[in-house]
């Protein structure tokens, strides 16, 4: 089992692989030299920088996995050299460039959202000048972005010029400078989560979730997910509509995670990730209320295939609903203290929290879905007494009562 580039939620997934006793080979870029030389496991490796993938033919591996989204390409090409079963290799630009990902949408009939990838201010301007519905809203982020890297809705078009001269150049979540930046059209309406596992084309819904978005400074913030229970007819639809796009990305086998709009024309796709969700993936509270979690069917889904396609039959009925919160602080500053953290720990359907920033260190990414503020999970069988649970840690978020946090020192 080679898994390309198991950082950020991919760690999660290599843990799933160590857990099943299945042999893998960690292979990383480049760019993650440091993490390869840091990796306890004992075969890793750091892959060529010239792309020649020779080096990997006496490994004896059987299957290649993108353990992030950094290793989707990649993983990709080394299946092909190595002729391995993955995804088409005729999408595999549109599965990591946002605009190829909505024209292949249009190329198949399904439909989608408007996206512009421009490298400078000159090519926003042109953009612009040529948009049919110049006051349209647009959300403007660099290409490479993630966890709201960036990210802002513009919703006067002689801002959006202005917005990508502001983000060319500037060094994005992953440390890399922004070459290029997205426009793409706005589309109004609740979003959610659609986490799928792929197996010969045939696709397994995993998870869907509702998003809470908050807007800050014009830019979006996720405040917690929440699972859906049950399939209803609007929650079917969306469904449906992202196995679609799996199909027009040619996503065959493995994880995916879709982000869709329900607009009042129907969903609409904002982005498919080729790898399994992130920024983190705990499994205790995903195995309490789906009894899974996305990483572990994948394992399944490469380690235990008859038990897979068994599971593929059975209807999408979670034992309960999971809530995910990213615990915020409206305030920059050094963390002097987490007192709602009592509060937290005593509501009902409290399971879990992680990632907590450090006392007396500056908070980091207070508006990013990074994780690195905390996580708390929520996991019960009664959704409205979670949703009562998520209300009072936001009321005390917002108050600035959950995070004691003191101005940085000058």
């Amino acid at each position: 089992m080679l898994l390309i580039d198991p950082v950020s939620s991919g760690s999660f997934l290599a843990a799933a692989f160590a857990e099943s006793g299945a042999e893998t080979v960690h292979a990383y870029g480049t760019e993650f030299a440091d993490r390869a030389a840091a990796d306890p496991h004992p075969r890793s490796l750091v892959l060529s920088e010239t792309g020649d993938y020779a080096e990997l033919e006496h490994l004896g591996v059987t299957e290649v996995v993108a353990a992030s989204e950094f290793g989707v390409t990649r993983a990709s090409e080394i299946a092909d050299h190595l002729g391995m079963a993955h995804h088409g290799s005729y999408k595999r630009e549109a599965r990591r460039s946002k605009p190829a990902m909505q024209r292949a949408l249009e190329e198949a009939g399904v439909p989608s959202l408007r996206t512009h990838e421009v490298s400078s201010v000159a090519e926003a301007a042109d953009v612009v000048s040529r948009m049919n519905a110049p006051h349209r809203p647009h959300i403007v982020k660099p290409r490479e972005s993630a966890g709201g890297d960036g990210c802002s809705l513009v919703t006067q078009s002689e801002k959006i010029v202005p917005t990508v001269e502001s983000l060319l150049g500037q060094s994005n979540l992953m440390g890399q400078p922004n070459t290029s930046v997205l426009i793409q059209d706005y589309a109004e309406g609740p979003q959610y989560i659609v986490n799928t596992v792929s197996s010969f084309g045939q696709h397994y819904l995993s998870e869907i979730y509702y998003e809470h978005i908050d807007e800050r400074s014009g830019s979006p913030v996720l405040r917690h997910i929440t699972s859906l229970s049950y399939l209803d007819e609007d929650a079917q639809a969306i469904v449906d509509y992202t196995f679609s796009c799996l199909d027009a990305l040619e996503i065959l086998h493995g994880a995916a995670h879709s982000e869709v709009r329900l607009t009042p024309d129907g969903p609409r796709l904002v982005e498919v990730n080729s790898r399994v969700m992130g920024p983190r993936l705990d499994p205790d509270p995903y195995m309490l209320a789906f009894g899974y979690t996305h990483q572990h069917l994948v394992v399944e889904q490469v380690l235990s295939p008859t038990n897979f396609t068994t599971r593929m039959s059975r209807p999408y009925q979670p034992q309960a609903t999971l809530c995910k919160v990213f615990l915020r602080s409206p305030n920059e500053g050094v963390l002097a203290g987490s007192p709602g953290l009592e509060t937290l720990r005593r509501l009902p359907g409290f399971h879990s929290v992680v990632c907590l920033p450090t006392i007396g260190r500056p908070l980091q990414d207070i508006r990013l879905t990074t994780a690195k503020t905390g996580v708390a999970y929520f996991v019960h069988e009664d959704a409205s007494l979670i949703a009562s649970s998520v209300r009072a840690i936001h009321d005390l978020e917002d108050a600035g009562e959950f995070f004691r946090v003191q101005p940085c020192a000058t």
